[in-house]
């Protein structure tokens, strides 16, 4: 799966006994309430329900500075837009991270999280994080995001070099914090992505100087 950047999904079909894939097929269907403005996208994720595959794109609207999570039926080919509409939160989307039955999708200004539990009939937004950070009433852009895999902290990386952590609720899909934040010289701005691993309780992050920054996350507070 990959993101076109104009908002929809690219997909090729590879299998074992046929690994060159042939052209690839995009799907893609802007909210009709938004007419011809233009847009822009970062990323793509998959997630499977009930033996259903759905494909999820975030999308931004450059003019109106909402944000989307579109999610797109493969079996049926019906699209769920759940929009963002906040003053906070706006273009452009970066990434999306899934978790067991939630989506969590960084923006310009924060982050927020979807309830995928009910498709394929809707789904629905649990909670709206701003991250500014520095309290200057600036939100910044918050790029990638990370998840203890028992899904008890999520951490968020945005710039200028900031990385954050925060409790989550499964129950309820809230979020808590942050309950700490990093700041550090070697931490880019463009932390589109980071890993969570388990074992060591590290995260690992893109630095500068082609480096990558491996921090301690043992204790999120």
């Amino acid at each position: 799966l990959t993101a076109p950047g104009v908002g929809g999904v690219q997909y090729w079909a590879v299998s074992k006994s046929d690994p060159n894939p042939a052209p690839p097929v995009w799907v893609v269907q802007k909210p009709a309430h938004w007419g011809n403005n233009p847009v822009y996208q970062n990323d793509v994720g998959h997630f499977r329900k009930n033996g259903v595959n759905y494909f999820l794109a975030d999308l931004a609207n450059r003019h109106t500075n909402d944000v989307a999570l579109q999610i797109y039926n493969t079996e049926t080919g019906v699209w769920i837009d759940v929009i963002e509409q906040s003053p906070e939160l706006k273009a452009n989307a970066h990434a999306i991270l899934v978790f067991e039955e939630y989506a969590f999708v960084t923006c310009n200004g924060g982050f927020f999280v979807v309830d995928l539990s009910q498709l394929p009939h809707s789904a629905s937004i649990t909670d709206v994080v701003v991250n500014d950070w520095n309290n200057d009433g600036k939100p910044g852009q918050t790029n990638g995001i990370m998840i203890r895999p028992d899904g008890t902290y999520v951490f968020v990386a945005h710039g200028p070099g900031v990385i954050q952590s925060f409790a989550f609720d499964k129950e309820n899909g809230k979020v808590t914090g942050p309950l700490h934040i990093l700041t550090g010289d070697g931490i880019t701005g463009c932390t589109n992505r980071g890993r969570y691993f388990g074992p060591l309780d590290r995260l690992y992050v893109a630095g500068r100087g082609g480096n990558i920054m491996e921090i301690d996350a043992r204790d999120p507070y």
